[in-house]
């Protein structure tokens, strides 16, 4: 079980991924823009996005994979999007989809959880 008040700082909530031990929180993660309004705008400096569809048994496991197989960098978050037409994603807090998104600077990194996971 997770400890819930290790979310909280003296700034506000840390986002879900620092619960999980990834390699940095959003608002420090130069790759990152946490204003853009969709996946792409959002992982601004990330070659490579892969959503996984309701696979939050797996979320763990997934992450464990990427600490001890990724060679770059890579980041994991799970977001309340819109999948659309085009294949971004438009943030939607009220009517959106919580989707497992994982983002990637290595093609290879990106291949090989590909493989793996999805």
């Amino acid at each position: 079980m997770i400890d819930l008040s290790l979310a909280f700082n003296s700034v506000g909530p840390i986002p879900a991924l620092m619960l999980y031990k990834c390699d940095s929180a959003a608002r420090d993660d130069v790759d990152v823009y946490i204003s853009g309004s969709t996946a792409k705008h959002y992982y601004v400096g990330y070659s490579y996005i892969v959503d996984v569809e309701h696979k939050y048994a797996t979320y763990p496991e997934m992450v464990r994979w990427c600490e001890q197989h990724c060679t770059s960098k890579w980041r994991s978050d799970i977001l309340r999007t819109v999948k659309l037409p085009s294949g971004d994603y438009i943030f939607n807090e009220l009517s959106g989809y919580d989707y497992v998104m994982f983002a990637f600077k290595n093609d290879t990194d990106c291949l090989w959880f590909t493989l793996t996971w999805v």
